[in-house]
């Protein structure tokens, strides 16, 4: 639906759908594909398809949806990405942000020395 699309071109339903689709994708990774720690000059690192890193000291929602964005379009560019990020961003709801904080947040994994 958004193949070849140019950011500027994704009216709200195909963000609400790139947005549905970004909480099914956290939904089918597993546990402890999200994990927090300090980053120095990056609020979030992506792994292709293995793990997620944030920045848990920065802007977690909307970090979360770039690097899952850059998990579900592997061939778009940094740019692109960052765009459709600001865009969904933008038209989250309130409910929207518990649901993706919930889906997040159930699959971290933290480590025994960092639950205090």
């Amino acid at each position: 639906m958004v193949k070849d699309t140019q950011p500027k071109d994704l009216d709200n339903k195909r963000l609400r759908y790139i947005f549905r689709r970004v909480i099914s994708r956290i939904n089918e990774k597993p546990n402890g594909f999200f994990q927090f720690r300090k980053m120095r000059g990056v609020r979030g690192l992506w792994y292709y398809g293995d793990s997620i890193e944030i920045d848990h000291r920065k802007e977690i929602v909307p970090t979360a949806i770039h690097e899952v964005l850059h998990d579900l379009y592997v061939n778009k560019n940094e740019n692109w990405i960052r765009q459709v990020e600001s865009k969904i961003s933008q038209i989250l709801t309130p409910k929207d942000v518990v649901t993706l904080i919930t889906s997040v947040f159930s699959k971290v994994k933290l480590k025994e020395d960092e639950k205090e």
